[in-house]
């Protein structure tokens, strides 16, 4: 799931990332890998946009009735799904898990701004099958405002870093992507988690495939 300013018009980058990630997965071991880029809500139009739930809430019953039909409609043994969202679309990947329980077995959440739960369990998928990366230099970093201890994460209104060691799901490896001017963040690092050599990538095929990143 793409974030903030995805639309139909833009949608050939989403296009060449799902291309990835198949070859990605089909090196770690998948036989028959299949990724569909969905955009079926209305993401937020621009970052002011992007402190709001409501896009997630919105779109979070849409998403879980696509993935429900996935499911019913897969011939044979069961399939092994996968969610994965991408800044904003993490958010609504979070929202949608925890209120809709998405029908799928993994969940991927790449340079996330927060899904709105304060710990993986609450997404409604055992912990250990929560998966969460930012790049070091990845300008959603500036969202991401540290835990208050005993207060949960009062400053960010969508939920606190899944990467985040107190969040309780497992985490991956990203390239750190370009610096930038900003605490030496950019907005470039943010698009690069699909460049052919960045290990986020290799990982994303790995878990797609059903194996633990890494490996």
């Amino acid at each position: 799931m793409p974030g903030t300013g995805s639309e139909l018009s833009k949608v050939n980058g989403d296009l060449g990332r799902a291309d990835s990630m198949v070859s990605a997965a089909q090196q770690a071991g998948a036989k028959t890998p299949s990724v569909i880029t969905w955009i079926g809500y209305d993401a937020p139009p621009g970052l002011m946009d992007a402190a709001n739930e409501s896009f997630a809430d919105n779109g979070k019953h849409a998403l879980d009735s696509f993935q429900d039909g996935l499911r019913e409609s897969h011939q044979g043994a069961p399939s092994h799904n996968t969610v994965l969202g991408h800044s904003y679309g993490t958010t609504l990947v979070g929202h949608a898990a925890r209120d809709e329980h998405l029908a799928v077995d993994e969940i991927v959440l790449v340079a996330s701004p927060g899904v709105g739960v304060d710990h993986a369990s609450q997404l409604n998928v055992p912990p250990e099958h929560v998966y969460s990366t930012t790049a070091a230099n990845d300008a959603i970093n500036i969202t991401n405002f540290p835990r208050i201890e005993g207060q949960g994460d009062p400053l960010d209104p969508l939920g606190p870093d899944p990467t985040d060691p107190e969040f309780g799901g497992r985490t991956f490896t990203s390239d750190p992507g370009p610096s930038g001017p900003i605490l030496g963040n950019s907005e470039a690092a943010h698009s690069e988690y699909w460049t052919r050599d960045n290990p986020a990538l290799r990982d994303m095929g790995r878990i797609i495939a059903g194996k633990q990143p890494g490996n």
